[in-house]
């Protein structure tokens, strides 16, 4: 008896905390489940509640970790080391496996993974690995939905002020005394040998820059669009 008592108790728990999530992020694919697997600061795995589905592949959207196992095109993996390592383990101390939380899915990208925010009872994971210091904001705005209107909806202004706090504090990847001194998708484009490829507006002043400009924009401050078309719809110039 007691022991049903308990389960009925978590369900109506995690009932509960679904319907917030759902008034919370209404108009998005929500997908329950439980962690199973932490890669590195900015993918996890998780298998959805949902009765004989397959485990699920989440590129946790909107933040850049550090590599952690980065392929090089040559058959080996390589990482930017404590830094890699430091984002991966926050990432558990957020969501550790066996925690259970809610994916807001945002479609897959072209790996096959969900691009998803993670909810955890009412937190957004995503924001707190920024507001950690162990993660960067990484905000792409692409295609139709491209307009001011996403910059509400994804509440970016709250990711880059993260930003600047972590930055202004010091924590994590911008500790005065141990810095990353290449963002990581600087990383990836040295170790694959690719050149920069989506244009850059400051959130501030909504300038946009070209591709091979991108450090002329705080990374703070930085959206990325994956074309000028997308830029302009959004009111970049």
């Amino acid at each position: 008896m007691r022991s049903k008592l308990r389960l009925a108790v978590a369900f109506c728990c995690i009932a509960a905390g679904l319907l917030a999530v759902s008034k919370a992020f209404a108009g998005f694919d929500l997908i329950p489940g439980t962690i199973i697997k932490v890669s590195d600061g900015d993918t996890v795995r998780i298998q959805p509640d949902r009765l004989r589905a397959a485990s699920i592949s989440i590129r946790v959207i909107g933040i850049d970790s550090a590599e952690l196992h980065l392929p090089d095109g040559r058959g080996h993996f390589v990482s930017q080391g404590y830094w890699g390592e430091q984002g991966f383990e926050q990432m558990k101390y957020f969501v550790p496996v066996g925690t259970h939380v809610v994916v807001q899915s945002h479609g897959l990208d072209k790996y096959g993974r969900t691009l998803g925010r993670i909810i955890r009872g009412r937190s957004d994971i995503n924001l707190a690995m920024v507001r950690s210091g162990w993660a960067y904001p990484y905000i792409i705005c692409q295609g139709p939905e491209c307009t001011p209107e996403f910059f509400k909806v994804e509440r970016v202004a709250l990711y880059l002020k993260a930003c600047a706090e972590a930055r202004a504090n010091g924590r994590g990847v911008f500790n005065p005394q141990k810095p990353l001194m290449e963002l990581p998708l600087e990383f990836r484009m040295r170790i694959q040998g690719r050149k920069p490829e989506k244009f850059v507006g400051d959130f501030v002043t909504k300038a946009l820059y070209a591709p091979e400009e991108y450090k002329k924009v705080d990374v703070c401050r930085a959206i990325f669009f994956m074309s000028a078309a997308d830029a302009r719809r959004a009111g970049y110039r």
